[in-house]
């Protein structure tokens, strides 16, 4: 197998498989997704059983982000060390690894070689299915409840020899199971529990855009331009950043502004191109958004585990900076806050109680 790209449509996706069998590509391919730092990326492996030697020993890396997936000959290419590239991406904590049952995959691959610091980065999306409630937890079940073009692993791609070159199948196979775990994850933050599978994923994109936006112009503290918004979605907005391109962002944000306001969801002053000020019925409504950066870091550490409900309570009444604003403010500054922080990918929220959890927190993987 050389290194080539193809196209393939995998669960009504178009995305780029990259395969790579010789150590520039795989140095080339991992240098890429350290520079492109996707909040997080399907993961898994592949691993050719009974063979003579080095039984055990993963063959196969494949890793997916929501428009390519690589997939990394690792076992043909190096006996226990790998390159640089690739061991800073798979130790790296800032990229977030999800799959299923990824707690064995990990393992495989931290015995099969050697790295210069421990494994870090990496949620099993069976342990955030078992914490919802869900009772089955395969890579089967959840595909088909949270990925609507679902329709189960090939049998055919699954063993085999995964040492040298890869057949169609395999590469369909190995392609995803990567994604599969990436649309799950997906699905999982942006919904907790599964919508009807008859929803779009440009209504999902509408309505939680809208929210954005009127959080923005309720604290805003001037008129704010048609185009200024845009930037501000462009740059700010986070469910697009590793999706889309920025000139794929700044057209749907042209587009979807024009379409919340054609549906009156948006006041805005077509003659002047401005949403004007919204008139303040509070106290709050007239002060600037406080520095939510701040905040992160002086409770990040008391997030983890506790209830969404009760660290609005904790920032209500223990911020000190904010002790001077209404009850009202420190409210809806909470609110603002712990948004801020899901949209940014530092929390994520799960179950029913909403039982916030660090991006980067390793017991996540435990």
């Amino acid at each position: 197998m050389n290194s080539l790209s193809r196209q393939l449509t995998i669960f009504n996706r178009p995305v780029t498989v990259h395969l790579a069998s010789t150590e520039e590509h795989v140095q080339v391919l991992s240098s890429r997704l350290l520079e492109e730092r996707p909040v997080f990326v399907g993961f898994d492996t592949e691993t050719t059983v009974n063979r003579p030697d080095r039984d055990h020993t993963v063959s196969l890396i494949s890793i997916a982000t929501f428009t390519d997936v690589y997939l990394l000959s690792v076992y043909s290419l190096f006996h226990r060390q790998c390159p640089s590239s690739l061991q800073k991406l798979l130790t790296s904590p800032q990229i977030l690894k999800v799959g299923v049952n990824i707690t064995a995959d990990v393992e495989r691959v931290s015995a099969s070689y050697a790295f210069k610091s421990s494994l870090r980065g990496y949620l099993d999306i069976s342990y955030i299915a078992t914490t919802i409630g869900i009772p089955s937890t395969s890579l089967d079940s959840l595909g088909h409840r949270y990925i609507t073009s679902y329709s189960g692993k090939d049998p055919l791609g699954h063993g085999g020899n995964w040492d040298g070159f890869l057949d169609d199948s395999q590469i369909f196979y190995g392609a995803s199971d990567a994604l599969s775990s990436l649309l799950i994850y997906s699905g999982m933050l942006h919904l907790t529990l599964p919508k009807p599978k008859n929803t779009t994923r440009d209504d999902e994109d509408e309505e939680q855009l809208s929210s954005w936006v009127v959080n923005i112009l309720n604290i805003a503290v001037s008129d704010r331009t048609f185009d200024s918004l845009v930037n501000q979605i462009v740059n700010s907005y986070g469910p697009w950043r590793n999706i889309y391109v920025e000139a794929e962002r700044r057209q749907r944000a042209q587009e979807s502004l024009k379409k919340l306001i054609s549906a009156s969801r948006l006041p805005y002053d077509a003659s002047r191109r401005l949403f004007p000020l919204q008139s303040k019925e509070s106290e709050r409504d007239s002060k600037k958004e406080p520095n939510f950066d701040d905040i992160f870091t002086f409770f990040s550490s008391d997030f983890i585990g506790m209830k969404k409900k009760s660290a609005l309570n904790k920032l209500i009444n223990s911020y000190g900076p904010w002790s001077n604003e209404s009850m009202g403010t420190r409210h809806d500054w909470a609110e603002l806050a712990l948004n801020s922080f899901w949209r940014q990918g530092k929390i994520i929220f799960v179950g029913p109680s909403q039982i916030i959890h660090l991006r980067d927190c390793d017991s996540l993987s435990e």
